[in-house]
């Protein structure tokens, strides 16, 4: 029988690991949507974060959602490249990654799948200032950033006062985005205003009613089939931040602001980092 060849050309794809990944049935999740949604990090090439949008959604109407943590200015800003965290639908990253040249695309990282749930579209036109507020520190200050699960952010070593945060931000991954903080893709925000409010609410007689505090900022949830750590006496994130920012309250300085991002348990929990991607 003779042989004959050919030579095979190969589709030009932007990430062969994106296309795997992309092309694998989704039987870790349990999920009926038959389009789930993924998150992604986009890398895009003179062109601006509005126009992209414009350009995928005029293909793919509602196939992606862009985080409001990119404000206006961001979003018309046109830079030579830039990195843009977003959540989108198999076939419209399909689209990125098979004709990459349309939308201005020149790098494609996949994350994790995102329950529909978890993820809530929104009027990026609502006024957040939360979270999109300029911390102005003076001269000589140090401030920490950690990112853990389980930080129990209200505890006495990041506190100055009774009802006084040294926290002046904080944002809850794993929190519903349906209270108290509006304008947010997922998660909740909350400001050292808004920490200090609820301290002042939940102290009573020079005592913190944790459970209540923590119930209130979303990050314990007695009805969920999922248990808090921070429920527990002892928690990994409080015992990092502690280490690295933390002050008797009695002798805390005025220049050692905090500010922390919690991450669910369930991301944390698995060894391989995948499951950040989705997060950070």
């Amino acid at each position: 029988m003779p042989l004959h060849w050919e030579t095979f050309q190969s589709q030009d794809l932007l990430s062969d690991i994106a296309d795997y990944r992309l092309s694998r049935p989704l039987v870790h999740t349990t999920s009926a949507v038959s389009q789930p949604w993924w998150s992604a990090l986009v890398e895009l090439q003179d062109i601006s974060i509005r126009e992209f949008e414009e350009r995928a959604q005029s293909r793919f109407p509602d196939y992606l959602v862009i985080p409001v943590d990119y404000d206006a200015d961001d979003r018309d800003r046109v830079e030579e490249t830039q990195f843009v965290s977003i959540f989108a639908r198999k076939p419209l990253l399909d689209a990125f990654n098979r004709h990459a040249a349309d939308y201005s695309v020149i790098g494609l990282t996949l994350g994790a799948t995102v329950a529909a749930a978890d993820l809530h579209d929104v009027d990026t036109n609502d006024d957040d200032s939360n979270h999109r507020k300029i911390i102005e520190v003076p001269e000589g200050t140090v401030i920490t950033a950690v990112i853990d699960d389980a930080i129990a952010f209200a505890h006495n070593l990041f506190r100055d006062g009774l009802v006084s945060s040294r926290v002046e931000f904080a944002t809850i991954l794993s929190a519903s985005p349906e209270h108290l903080s509006q304008g947010r893709a997922s998660g909740r925000s909350h400001s050292k205003a808004q920490i200090d409010a609820l301290l002042q609410e939940y102290t009573t007689n020079g005592l913190l009613d944790e459970p209540a505090f923590y119930a209130a900022v979303g990050l314990v949830n007695a009805r969920s089939k999922t248990l808090s750590a921070v429920a527990l006496r002892r928690s990994h994130g409080t015992h990092v931040m502690a280490l690295a920012a933390g002050y008797s309250m009695s002798n805390a300085p005025s220049n050692r602001p905090i500010i922390c991002a919690l991450l669910p348990s369930r991301v944390t929990e698995d060894s391989t980092g995948q499951n950040t991607l989705a997060q950070l």
